[in-house]
């Protein structure tokens, strides 16, 4: 199981979202943590190069890796988050 770390930018995220789909959210990203061994990272380029995401649903998270730690950088809606990064 890798760790985890959130960001005060990820957290407020979450908050804006709907109860059900942070529910979702966390348990797509505890499940995530917890495989993460198994998991071939989707690393993102051009100007959001340096991040890697993964989806729940229409939801994406972007989220970076710092030793053994996947730091939660971003959770928002696929038709929004990758215009707040640039």
């Amino acid at each position: 199981m890798a760790k985890l770390e959130w960001t005060q930018n990820a957290l407020t995220d979450l908050k804006r979202l709907d109860n059900l789909v942070i529910r979702r959210i966390v348990k797509k990203i505890s499940w995530f943590a917890d495989n993460f061994k198994n998991i071939t990272p989707e690393l993102l380029s051009k100007e959001i190069k340096g991040f890697l995401k993964f989806r729940v649903g229409d939801w994406r998270v972007l989220y970076t890796l710092e030793d053994d730690t996947i730091v939660i950088q971003f959770v928002d809606h696929r038709s929004k988050i990758y215009k707040r990064i640039k």
